[in-house]
């Protein structure tokens, strides 16, 4: 690990490690810390380069398990939409927070943030659950696909990963060394 890299841990599983200037603990940040009533985000987000020069950022959510689909429709609609507003609020304090909208936590944004350019950037709705069956992830997927229609429509290049620890690890956001059963 470098000297400026940081792990976040969540719901079990440790990720990263990741440099300070891609990763923002958004959750643990002075600004969301001054307005966090009514609002929710996500644990942390994460600016990932890809190929060919390539970007996207990542709102990353961790949980410990989900609600079975098939046993509790109701249940399931409800964490459906309390990932879809944590996802939904984080954007939109993200890009607030970029735009200088939080003058007063103008140095919350780490600096790959702001000094990237932003307009080609994909945009990436990722929930990591820890304890879920790989054969339930798509049918997770198209159920936070459907939460998030209307901003997946809104914002052009955008998309959902839900993923299980093991597929987080092979995506590189938990480290092999990391996490509850590693």
């Amino acid at each position: 690990m470098r000297m400026k890299d940081i792990v976040i841990t969540e719901s079990g599983m440790n990720f990263g490690p990741y440099s300070l200037q891609e990763c923002f603990g958004i959750e643990e940040s002075r600004c969301y810390q001054a307005i966090r009533n009514g609002v929710k985000t996500v644990d942390f987000v994460l600016l990932r380069r890809g190929k060919k020069d390539s970007r996207s950022i990542w709102f990353v959510e961790a949980k410990s398990s989900s609600p079975r689909l098939e046993k509790n429709r109701e249940k399931a609609d409800e964490f459906f939409a309390n990932i879809r507003d944590k996802m939904r609020d984080a954007l939109m304090l993200t890009w607030a927070m970029r735009l200088g909208r939080h003058p007063d936590f103008s140095d919350g944004l780490p600096s790959d943030f702001m000094n990237s350019e932003m307009s080609g950037t994909a945009v990436r709705f990722v929930l990591v659950i820890r304890s879920v069956p790989e054969w339930e992830l798509p049918n997770l997927q198209d159920g936070l696909r459907l939460a998030l229609h209307a901003t997946l429509k809104t914002w052009r290049n955008a998309d959902v990963l839900v993923l299980d620890e093991k597929c987080a690890r092979r995506k590189g956001l938990i480290n092999e060394k990391s996490g509850g059963d590693a």
